[in-house]
């Protein structure tokens, strides 16, 4: 009976998980410098996220969450008038902090279903970061081209997954969710070193993201059942 109650009241969740971030190709011309192309791609990072929020008891949710996620760069290709310059050397990683709110909807949670499938969305603003992006060029590690930064804009991620009430403890369910998550495009510094000379300028990197996650959801307003009444 506890299995098929739907979230009814005040609720605590948090999950973690992997992360991937989209490969990204940034054009920069710094002050004084031909244009730069750097293209990126990052290995699988790490998501953490907690939320707050209000299930009606017919299966639509409501709730605010901050999440982060973080990925290190694996590859670094550079390029200056179109002319291959990457010389290895790549360093930097790739962050996201956001803070959302989500509205959610738990199939099959009245229907008395043991495993209820979740759809939902959400919108907030997200700080984008690049720490450090780049590599050697022209064959010296004394040579760099580097994005870094921080920059804040809208969010918004889809979500779908699915919670398991655990029958032992009411109001407590594991939960596995797909979430794809994207911001508006962030701006960046690029900059190009040499011995004895620096120069910078902006570009505009895109952000998206897709992500698996095991959690664990609480709902204080759910209670066991009543036990049916005797067969006379």
């Amino acid at each position: 009976a506890a299995q098929a109650q739907p979230v009814t009241g005040l609720y605590v969740a948090g999950a973690v998980g992997a992360n991937w971030h989209s490969d990204v190709t940034a054009e920069a011309v710094p002050a004084g410098e031909g244009p730069f192309s750097m293209r990126t791609s990052s290995s699988v990072g790490w998501v953490a996220l907690a939320s707050a929020g209000w299930g009606f008891g017919n299966g639509l949710r409501l709730e605010g969450e901050a999440n982060y996620r973080s990925n290190d760069v694996d590859t670094v290709n550079t390029t200056y008038f179109g002319v291959p310059a990457s010389s290895g050397f790549r360093t930097g990683y790739i962050s996201t902090m956001g803070l959302m709110v989500n509205a959610l909807y738990d199939i099959g949670a009245t229907q008395g279903w043991p495993v209820h499938l979740t759809l939902g969305g959400g919108v907030g603003y997200a700080w984008h970061r690049w720490t450090n992006v780049g590599s050697a060029v022209f064959g010296s590690p004394d040579n760099r081209f580097n994005i870094r930064g921080t920059d804040g804009g809208f969010a918004w991620q889809l979500i779908a997954g699915m919670g398991v009430p655990v029958r032992a403890v009411p109001g407590l369910a594991v939960t596995l969710e797909y979430r794809y998550f994207a911001t508006a495009d962030a701006s960046m510094t690029a900059t190009s070193s040499f011995p004895g000379f620096a120069t910078s300028g902006n570009t505009n990197v895109s952000n998206t993201n897709q992500s698996v996650l095991i959690g664990v959801r609480y709902n204080f307003g759910q209670r066991p059942a009543a036990p049916p009444p005797p067969v006379v």
